[in-house]
């Protein structure tokens, strides 16, 4: 018997692009925290937007993003560098201030002003639990680091130009510290005893800037600067070494191994270059590998044990295999973005933009038409998806704007609910109009995730926290507030009896047939969990896993049934593809008819029948941005235990977001000149 999925393939979706800025490894922890920033096209160099910082897990082989901090919107940090230290997050900008930040609650926890200057860098001594930060008049303060604050202790002598980069050194010789600042033409040492520039270092002839720099063991310093060039310096002498024009425009990041014999650089020119040493009298250095996995300047890298970790304009996470010639591009989570409802027989898809919400109305198909089929599998239960004709045409209904961006959002039935940093906005909305409903209680500040539970309840979770409210037209009011320990809550799920919140490893489930809410059971998985839907008739729940693991919970017994190694299952996938696709974790989880459950990660879909235990690739669809089941109106009709059921058509929308949408989103790349062509 053959099974079929009618499918919405969206893709007049606008991407919105936020590049990467910085990036910081928290190697201890397996963690990499990043700065992300809205681009654009036509004006790249203005520097007024939001920053947002997200946090990816990295410690297997599978990047995901595990927490996103928004910044408020009234006080702009303007950030510009980022850094770990014993698991504590710090950040500095241009609003002069570093800040430390409380990853529960997702938000700022204390921020210190920086002699008044805008803050370009700064640099972590653990040793000395220091952190040196480099100003706009070209001063170094100095706060030392206590488990709960940081504290102002000193500042250096007076820099004549801006500082851009900086880094820690420790001299085993003379047992003391020194700091190595980049400007511009000098690169300077100061003695941290003294608190002076003892030697300095002219790097160009003139207005030559010094972009990034790291200092190796044996005191090499090695920098890039706006020359494209790539140099190496004796630290004790102040002599050049060695020196690589090896780029065709700024060198803006650099990045070492652990032993320090190797160097990565990029910048304006994308191109990932790397030096070795050769471990010969001379102590030179040669180029041995170049890659090129951006497309746009690369803004930022960081080496985690055999994978290079890197980012730039282009706004992808890449991860570059070393020695290899793979690599990894891994989008931001868009899927949060998107939300899909039915209204009398109606089907509806909305986008969140930054400033902006979008709501569609999805286009009719003729189904009395035979069906264009691909066979995947070649066997006798064979999976379709079925290209039918357009009747009418996807039509654009509903513009709500924001004067502050949107962080969160959730649009089901007559509902739109969104939240800015500061406020929730509450909407009753039709073809014809939008209605503004009250919201009777304070205002809520951060929140990261919203969920409609039914056509009288939403619940909303900021933090650690969250509450429940009752939705009427008349105002919205609190009915439940409560919060988890220790960790931020992540996703929100739910059906007629649970409300289910996820964190990192865990799951918490909490009771909505009784007025106080009461909480169940929380249950911890082993493997890191990555998404996670409920099946259709409500009753359990499947699980998402990194490495293609998928688990099935069952929310009456409070358990888990099933864990199902995907790549150990009959597919028509190759070998070597299957292993490639575990390093895209499972994003997001849909359902077919009779057993049929859908899975996709950025690239691909996947059709898993668990009751046959076979897998199939569709290549039909790529560069997956969102894959949602289209659920009718709630039933009257109750099952046979009492419980309301919702209906879920047997249609599928999917938001694709191709290569070439983002690239036309992106500024102009740097100019190539073709071999033959003028």
């Amino acid at each position: 018997m053959t099974q079929s999925i009618k499918t919405h393939r969206v893709r007049f979706i606008y991407y919105q692009p936020f590049s990467i800025n910085c990036l910081a490894l928290d190697e201890r922890n397996g963690r990499v925290a990043l700065i992300r920033r809205s681009v654009r096209k036509f004006k790249p160099t203005e520097n007024d937007t939001v920053s947002v910082i997200e946090i990816w897990n990295v410690r297997q082989k599978t990047a995901f993003l595990e927490q996103t901090i928004n910044e408020d919107p009234d006080q702009l940090s303007l950030l510009e560098c980022i850094g770990w230290y014993q698991g504590r997050l710090f950040s500095c900008g241009l609003n002069t201030f570093l800040n430390e930040y409380d990853l529960i609650n997702g938000q700022i926890s204390k921020s210190y002003c920086v002699y008044s200057d805008p803050a370009w860098c700064f640099s972590i001594n653990p040793d000395q639990k220091l952190i040196a930060v480099g100003t706009e008049k070209g001063y170094v303060c100095l706060f030392r680091i206590y488990p709960d604050h940081l504290e102002y202790e000193k500042v250096f002598q007076k820099n004549e130009n801006r500082i851009l980069c900086m880094e820690w050194y420790r001299s085993k010789q003379e047992e003391s510290w020194f700091l190595v600042i980049g400007s511009i033409d000098y690169i300077k040492i100061y003695n941290f005893t003294t608190q002076r520039c003892v030697d300095f270092i002219k790097v160009g002839n003139n207005n030559v800037i010094v972009w990034c720099l790291k200092v190796l063991s044996d005191f090499t310093i090695v920098s890039g600067d706006s020359n494209g060039t790539t140099s190496f310096w004796n630290g004790r002498t102040a002599s050049l070494i060695q020196s690589f024009k090896a780029h065709r425009g700024d060198v803006l990041t650099l990045c070492s191994s652990h032993d320090g014999n190797q160097i990565y650089s990029a910048g304006v020119d994308p191109t990932i270059i790397q030096f070795n040493r050769c471990h010969d009298p001379s102590d030179l250095w040669v180029i041995t590998w170049k890659r090129r996995p951006h497309t746009h300047d690369v803004r930022s890298m960081a080496f985690n044990r055999t994978w290079l970790i890197s980012g730039g304009i282009d706004t992808f996470l890449c991860q570059t295999r070393i020695g290899a010639s793979g690599h990894v591009n891994h989008l931001s989570n868009l899927y949060k973005r998107c939300a899909v409802t039915s209204l009398k027989s109606i089907n509806y898809l909305a986008f969140m933009y930054e400033h902006y919400i979008q709501i569609w109305k999805l286009g009719r198909s003729d189904n009395k038409q035979n069906a264009i089929s691909l066979d995947l599998d070649h066997g006798p239960d064979s999976f379709y998806i079925s290209q039918l004709k357009i009747l009418q045409d996807p039509d654009k209904t509903i513009d709500v704007h924001s004067r502050k961006p949107i962080i969160a959002f959730d649009f089901k039935s007559q509902w739109l609910i969104y939240a800015n940093y500061s406020n929730l906005k509450i909407l009753m909305w039709s073809e014809e109009e939008l209605k503004k409903i009250k919201f009777l209680h304070d205002p809520l500040i951060n929140v990261n995730n919203i969920l409609i539970i039914d056509e009288d309840r939403c619940v909303v979770s900021f933090g650690r926290h969250f509450s429940i409210f009752r939705l009427d037209e008349f105002g919205v009011s609190l009915e439940y507030s409560g919060s988890i320990k220790k960790h931020s809550i992540q996703n929100l799920l739910c059906n007629e009896n649970r409300l289910i919140l996820s964190t990192s490893h865990t799951i918490h489930i909490y009771d909505l047939k009784d007025k106080n809410y009461p909480f169940l059971k929380s249950f911890t998985f082993a493997i890191q969990p990555t998404s996670f839907q409920m099946d259709p008739n409500g009753k359990k729940i499947w699980i998402g896993q990194l490495g293609m693991n998928l688990s099935q919970f069952n929310l009456e017994t409070l358990t888990t049934e099933k864990t199902f190694r995907l790549n150990q299952y009959k597919s028509n996938e190759n070998q070597e593809s299957r292993n490639f696709n575990e390093h895209w974790p499972i994003k997001q989880i849909a359902f077919g008819n009779r057993g049929l459950v859908l899975l996709s990660n950025d690239n691909n879909l996947y059709a898993f029948n668990y009751e046959k235990e076979k897998l199939i690739k569709c290549d039909r669809y790529h560069h997956i941005v969102a894959m949602k089941n289209i659920i009718e109106d709630r039933s009257s009709s109750t099952d046979s235990d009492g419980t309301k059921s919702c209906k879920r058509k047997s249609e599928l929308i999917i938001v694709e977001m191709t290569h070439q949408a983002i690239m036309a989103t992106l500024p102009p790349m740097l100019k190539t000149k073709t071999f033959g062509i003028g």
